[in-house]
């Protein structure tokens, strides 16, 4: 009787340590692969990252995905989808759309082209002021998609800020701007936040310190019209250029990257500065954030967002 039990109760046991052991080993070679495919990004080969991070693409496995996976993904996608129509060409600006079905370029000249992901074929394309087209007379700088990838913004060297149609390339609103527009993010609240830079292309001596500011605009779109309303808040903080601006995916904070040493991070009910960071040892030339919005990644590390 007592051998019964005790057999009873050691099965189970023994199959949960399995589990516990199997779960460990996956774990292990997870990490391990993520270290392969941030190598392999370093050394600029995109198709091994793909390959690597293709193991993990399936519904059964994206429990063990963690923040690394999907920021690899995110900026491979995005060396991928480059057509080779366009490599004679400087591209300024990609941004691949939510549900990864198509992809939006510009290049140096003010031309965006939406392109199929699959196909690599043209879906429309807008010529540049210079051609007489709607689109910018210099530099796309700053380039993203609404979270419901409705509408795609873009803002340049031009000073220019314009809103497009995603499906269609029409152009339904633009704002010109008191300086380049060098960085751009929407929310899941309709809200675009712009970063007003100097040329980011002139030089600036070495502790030089110019305050740039963050414009927040009100998408309004209904039947007929899109409007951008300017807020009355102006963020500061920022200097001298602002090289990226990104909403949490929960729409409730906006972080900045800058010439400054640190990232910067407002709590979107109030505009007040959230999060004390570390110095980074340059400039925050990009920040981006987890799925679940509780941390932000940045050029010069990984910080907790709460």
């Amino acid at each position: 009787m007592c051998l019964l039990l005790l057999l009873a109760i050691a099965g189970p046991l023994m199959a949960l340590r399995q589990t516990q052991l199997s779960k460990a080993r996956l774990a292990d070679l997870y990490a391990a692969e993520m270290q392969k495919a941030l190598d392999a990004y370093q050394r600029g080969d995109f198709l091994l990252v793909n390959k690597t991070l293709q193991r993990y693409s399936s519904d059964d496995k994206k429990h063990l995905r963690g923040f690394e996976w999907y920021c690899l993904w995110q900026h491979t996608r995005r060396q991928l989808l480059a057509p080779t129509r366009w490599n004679n060409i400087i591209i300024s600006s990609v941004d691949v759309a939510p549900d990864d079905r198509t992809f939006v370029l510009a290049n140096w000249w003010g031309s965006i082209e939406c392109c199929d992901a699959e196909t690599m074929e043209p879906i429309w394309r807008v010529s540049s002021r210079d051609a007489n087209g709607p689109g910018h007379d210099d530099w796309v700088l700053a380039m993203a998609h609404a979270p419901d990838g409705k509408m795609i913004a873009t803002g340049g060297r031009d000073k220019w800020l314009k809103l497009w149609d995603a499906e269609t390339g029409e152009l339904l609103a633009e704002r010109e701007c008191p300086r380049a527009v060098s960085a751009l993010d929407i929310s899941i609240d309709n809200l675009l936040a712009i970063g007003l830079s100097h040329d980011p292309f002139t030089i600036v001596p070495t502790g030089d310190v110019t305050p740039v500011e963050v414009l927040l605009f009100e998408i309004r779109r209904d039947a007929h019209r899109v409007d951008l309303v300017e807020a009355e808040n102006r963020l500061d903080g920022c200097v001298n250029v602002v090289h990226n601006l990104r909403f949490s995916p929960d729409g409730k904070l906006l972080a900045a990257g800058s010439d400054d040493s640190q990232p910067l991070v407002w709590r979107v009910a109030d505009w007040r500065r959230v999060g004390s960071f570390d110095d980074a040892a340059g400039p925050v030339l990009d920040v981006d954030f987890s799925p679940d919005s509780s941390r932000l990644a940045t050029a010069g590390g990984i910080f907790d967002g709460r």
